[in-house]
């Protein structure tokens, strides 16, 4: 039966430490920055296993020399944390024992909103150090995958078979960079509870304890939302600042038109009652 307890008591012991601000590495081990390590040298893996002369333009440039990532981190992070006592008091009488009552209640909530947006060029992963990617971001994790392997190699193929397939494109500024968006969210959520109580027997004629309880009961929600985005320089193109600043406003576009497409999403939701 104690073995059967184990899962429940390691649980409350997580979630009953309420965290004044609640952050990633609460749950994960990683702090925000390792989060960022892995999904970069995940999609550095990804780009150099896609290198291959097939994606070299007519100027010879390898595509994936030309190309600009984009990323838009969220965390959104909800802690509750739930405490309950009771007590019966008894007072022996003549005609039988009276009975009093007792409750109390504290009720904890915690939330912490993270948001942040980066860019890399296709060059800038390809020259990460082994020692910068040293952490494990090849295996999968599947508690909290956006600290593991999410499988970008499938998102970099894809982008690079329908730019060379087809006419993919871009913004209407700048329609001969083709743009690619991915858009990532993983939820997990946990809940304990335990409700212990004990009854006592009445003995003697004074004021005693007839029965306590005690209510523990926690929750914690991570959502972990990553926006990816591709997109390429013009054959000719070199990576410099000015070819910088062209990929810069092209991501932030695609990221603030993937914005407005949630926006509408979440207000068409709310129209419909879904």
């Amino acid at each position: 039966m104690f073995i059967r307890l184990l899962p429940v008591v390691a649980t409350l012991a997580v979630l009953g430490g309420c965290a004044i601000r609640p952050l990633p590495r609460d749950v994960t081990e990683y702090d925000t920055f390792d989060i960022v390590r892995k999904v970069r040298c995940d999609m550095r893996r990804a780009i150099l296993l896609e290198r291959r002369p097939a994606w070299y333009g007519s100027h010879g440039s390898n595509t994936l020399d030309r190309l600009f990532v984009g990323y838009e981190f969220t965390f959104d992070i909800r802690e509750d944390n739930d405490l309950q006592a009771g007590l019966t008091v008894l007072q022996p009488f003549s005609r039988g024992p009276l009975k009093l009552g007792l409750s109390a209640q504290e009720r904890l909530r915690r939330r912490n909103a993270r948001n942040f947006r980066m860019i890399d060029s296709g060059i800038t992963l390809a020259r990460l150090s082994p020692d910068y990617c040293s952490l494990d971001s090849h295996s999968r994790k599947w508690m909290y995958p956006i600290t593991g392997s999410i499988g970008l190699s499938e998102s970099v193929r894809t982008y690079l078979e329908l730019t060379a397939a087809s006419r993919l494109l871009g913004s209407s500024e700048r329609p001969e960079m083709p743009t690619f968006a991915d858009k990532i969210e993983f939820t997990t959520e946990l809940k304990a509870s335990a409700n212990p109580s004990i009854e006592l027997d009445t003995v003697g004629s004074g004021t005693q304890i007839g029965s306590g309880t005690i209510g523990l009961g926690g929750s914690r929600k991570d959502i972990h939302r990553l926006v990816l985005v591709l997109t390429t320089l013009p054959e000719g193109k070199k990576d410099g600042s000015d070819a910088q600043k062209m990929a810069e406003k092209q991501i932030i576009d695609e990221l603030k038109r993937q914005q407005d497409r949630s926006l509408s999403a979440n207000l068409s939701d709310v129209v419909n009652g879904s």
